[in-house]
């Protein structure tokens, strides 16, 4: 299987190449990045450093080396800054997409696609648009929330973080939707109590404040190249379990021609299954108010 990664030098496409060469998910990996002395630098170090554990093929290349893809990654963005909310990115990296999407179109037609660019609600709507693929190939990313609920939940009540387990669905930003009538201990449902519930959204906003104040240029490369690393494994041999991805939604949790982040199952084709969960009122209720924030987004970025 070959992946290509758009945006391939970037601080989240480089340690993603990284950890996909070393858990040898796929044949090839090819690299793809304007910034060329920094991509050759990453693929001749990574190529070694992979040796004794996979067999994974890396390279650089152009965009017509996209040709006989299956996964593309579009990890491309402009430079980080300091901001309190990722739609301050959007006016940027839609115009760095308008020009990605268009190349990309050049040289493949629905392969599955895997949008990291952020705000990648209305990023992730806008290259399903340019494109124009089938829904099923559109993977956006959005896995990251749902380790936080748990990595706050974590912290909160001192369970077993790796015996936790919950999702997080909605709009990735302010109005994300922690699944808490769903979480799990043990396998086992866990009751929620509203003082942990608010413990535990206090602790991810105010780690997200903190984070997207550092103004350090860069964003969460490292859990991002583990959930990534995730999510591509899925693609190549079928989910075993629901993941949260940003996909176009025509009337699945009662929403349509928006993307918004709910539980799918992946497989080689891309998108399998859209998981309907029996969600509470309250979160069925926060997820539309998500829906209407990143609608408000689209209409006021002239993309509807």
């Amino acid at each position: 299987m070959k992946l290509a990664i758009v945006g391939a030098a970037g601080s989240i496409g480089a340690p993603t190449a990284f950890y996909i060469a070393q858990r040898n998910i796929v044949d090839k990996i090819v690299l793809i990045d304007p910034n060329q002395k920094l991509l050759k630098n990453h693929a001749m170090d990574m190529t070694q450093a992979v040796l004794e554990v996979s067999d994974s093929e890396i390279s650089t290349g152009d965009y017509k080396d996209l040709a006989g893809v299956d996964i593309i990654i579009l990890s491309a963005a402009q430079p980080a800054a300091a901001v309190t909310s990722r739609n301050a990115w959007l006016k940027g990296n839609l115009e760095l997409l308008r020009d990605v999407t268009g190349e990309i179109k050049k040289h493949v037609r629905d392969k599955v696609i895997i949008v990291v660019t952020n705000p990648v609600d209305i990023c992730t709507y806008y290259v399903y648009k340019q494109l124009g693929w089938s829904r099923n190939k559109i993977v956006g990313f959005n896995v990251n929330d749902s380790v936080r609920v748990r990595w706050a939940l974590h912290k909160t009540t001192g369970l077993d973080y790796k015996k936790l387990d919950g999702l997080c669905i909605g709009e990735h930003g302010m109005y994300q939707v922690p699944l808490f009538s769903q979480v799990t201990y043990e396998g086992k449902p866990l009751a929620i109590t509203d003082e942990v519930r608010a413990a535990t959204n206090k602790a991810i906003h105010d780690w997200t404040t903190e984070f997207l104040e550092l103004a350090d240029a860069r964003t969460t490369g490292w859990l991002c190249c583990i959930t990534l690393s995730d999510l591509v494994a899925d693609l190549v041999k079928g989910s075993s379990k629901p993941i949260v991805s940003t996909t176009p939604l025509e009337g699945e949790y009662r929403e349509r021609d928006i993307c918004l982040g709910v539980p799918v199952m992946l497989g080689p084709t891309g998108i399998q299954e859209i998981v309907s969960l029996p969600i509470s009122a309250e979160e069925r209720m926060q997820f539309h108010e998500a829906a209407e924030n990143v609608r408000r987004v689209i209409r006021d970025a002239g993309l509807q």
